[in-house]
């Protein structure tokens, strides 16, 4: 693990999806379902077909979906921030209780990028036009990493312009991280140590490797009772 600080990246509800050949507990929407997203912002335009889906993936009423909308309009850049970041964990867990109770497999995770990587990735935000969007914000704030909360393990996260997260799972390096690297993943589907995941790293981001072509950073995950 890494000896220094860890710097708090949000928090995020997430639906694992057991569905997957290899279940992952990741904030990466293109594995799991994260809630909510960009569609609970009503400046935001999402055509109707796209709308039914989501009401009903997340088995919703059309009241339920304009109460969500409501609540992320006005608290957004307060607690709840582009595209699907918390930034007050009590929050989360009040918008979980009154709209989400009924869903299966739902988590709240932390983020926490440790402090050794911290301003090359804000750094790499803002190179990114990233600025003023959730996850620079919340690493701006420089929010130490909290005592509670059960460490889950690490993941290899990337995030592309408009704060979108990709996760080492969704360019299928966890075969060559085997073969290449002799890596187990955890129950959880994450790396068991930052150790684990740093050895990884350079392979990660060499464009030789061809994953997205974002900068690639270990970042702890812990899990928070709902």
């Amino acid at each position: 693990m890494s000896d220094g600080k860890y710097y708090l990246g949000g928090y995020y509800l997430a639906q694992q999806n057991l569905l997957l050949p290899h279940p992952i507990l990741t904030i990466s929407s293109c594995l799991n379902t994260i809630f909510p997203a960009e569609w609970a912002l009503e400046w935001v335009q999402t055509n109707k077909e796209e709308k039914e889906k989501i009401k009903q993936e997340l088995k919703i009423s059309e009241q339920q979906y304009k109460k969500i909308q409501q609540w992320c309009t006005q608290s957004f850049e307060q607690e709840f921030e582009w595209p699907n970041i918390f930034s007050i964990k009590e929050s989360a867990r009040q918008i979980y209780s009154q709209f989400f109770s009924h869903l299966n497999h739902v988590k709240l995770l932390g983020l926490y990028l440790p402090e050794e990587n911290l301003e090359r990735m804000l750094e790499y935000l803002l190179g990114k036009e990233n600025i003023g969007y959730g996850i620079y914000k919340q690493l701006q704030k420089k929010i130490i990493e909290e005592k509670k909360g059960k460490v889950i393990g690490f993941d290899i996260l990337g995030f592309e312009v408009g704060g979108s997260p990709h996760c080492f799972a969704c360019n299928g390096l966890e075969k060559d991280y085997k073969e290449k690297f002799g890596i187990i993943f955890n129950e959880h589907g994450l790396f068991s140590s930052y150790e684990d995941g740093e050895k990884v790293i350079d392979y990660t981001n060499d464009e030789k490797t061809r994953a997205e072509p974002v900068l690639w950073s270990v970042w702890k995950v812990k899990e928070f009772a709902l």
